[in-house]
């Protein structure tokens, strides 16, 4: 939806080299999210029953979150945003939007479910056949709207109070594949990649590092190369979405709090235990200046990587 990060994985090297022999098991590719998301299994039996539920998993919250799209089987964004209100909510739609709830008090609205409205603009913006940029007024009568919006959960009944729409694309693939780890932590298989996009990547144990290589965000080439492994890595940059109008560059990674595309840096890059943590911490970074996405970082116990034509900052998980 709004990141890209590249892992680089030379399989023939670890086999030949490996002094543990290493069983890969690549399963097919999953379409969700506007994503392909790759699986692969180490030493690991009946990984096919795996990967069917971490298919279903994807595909749950691919139609949960879909805010432009009704689903014929699951409550979703969409039909929260076109009725303002459910009375008999899916779990699977409370659990999500109480998880960004959650963490928009957690960033202090530097992640906002909200924005919808003002995200809609601005990729309207910067997909019509002449982008341009939006109306300085039209921003800030959307801001007042998203600022005056709030989300109700009572039970199993959801409300929007306000004129705010919702978006989850800050949050969504990340809770979709911090699932997907659990249920595969829960069933004891500790040797898996999940490649979300490559936005939103976890990594369990193989018996060996993993190799991540970061891609830079406007050029070829890496940031830089890293090796880990029980962790998650999350990723923020506007490489695939982004247009030049009269010397700007817009994009779809808004800062919250004046409505317009956040510039202080081309990539965030976010390392921590939880994939939806990695993604919504991300975005939020993505939109702070320097110095407070440093003491936030710290504050989280979370490893970051700030770049903008040269790091800008790396905290130790990425020195490594």
């Amino acid at each position: 939806m709004k990141k890209k990060m590249y892992i680089c994985f030379i399989l023939l090297i670890f086999s030949l080299f490996s002094c543990n022999k290493l069983r890969v098991d690549k399963c097919n590719s999953i379409f969700a999210m506007d994503t392909i998301i790759d699986i692969t299994f180490y030493n690991t039996e009946n990984y096919e029953e795996y990967y069917k539920k971490i298919r279903e998993i994807y595909y749950i919250y691919d139609q949960v979150a879909n805010d432009f799209e009704l689903s014929a089987k699951y409550d979703n964004i969409k039909k929260l945003n076109d009725y303002r209100m459910i009375d008999n909510a899916s779990p699977e739609l409370i659990e999500l939007l109480t998880k960004a709830i959650e963490l928009e008090e957690d960033t202090e609205g530097y992640f906002n479910p909200l924005i919808g409205r003002l995200s809609h603009l601005w990729k309207e913006a910067i997909k019509a056949n002449e982008p341009y940029i939006p109306n300085d007024e039209i921003i800030k009568s959307e801001l007042e709207i998203m600022n005056k919006s709030k989300i109700i959960i009572e039970g199993n009944k959801i409300a929007i109070i306000g004129d705010a729409n919702i978006d989850l694309g800050g949050i969504a693939k990340g809770f979709a594949t911090n699932k997907a780890k659990e249920y595969l932590e829960g069933e004891n298989v500790t040797g898996y990649l999940i490649n979300a996009g490559s936005s939103n990547v976890s990594l369990g144990d193989k018996g060996e590092a993993f190799n991540v290589g970061l891609a830079k965000p406007l050029e070829q080439g890496m940031i830089k190369k890293i090796s880990t492994y029980n962790t998650s890595i999350g990723t923020s940059s506007y490489k695939y979405q982004h247009k030049i109008v009269d010397d700007q560059i817009i994009h779809h990674l808004l800062n919250p709090f004046t409505g317009y595309p956040a510039n202080n840096y081309t990539n965030v890059n976010v390392i921590c235990g939880d994939a939806t943590l990695c993604d919504v911490y991300s975005t939020a970074i993505f939109t702070m200046d320097l110095e407070y996405a440093i003491e936030f970082s710290k504050q989280k116990n979370i490893d970051i990587l700030l770049y903008k034509d040269t790091i800008l900052y790396e905290s130790d998980g990425f020195k490594i």
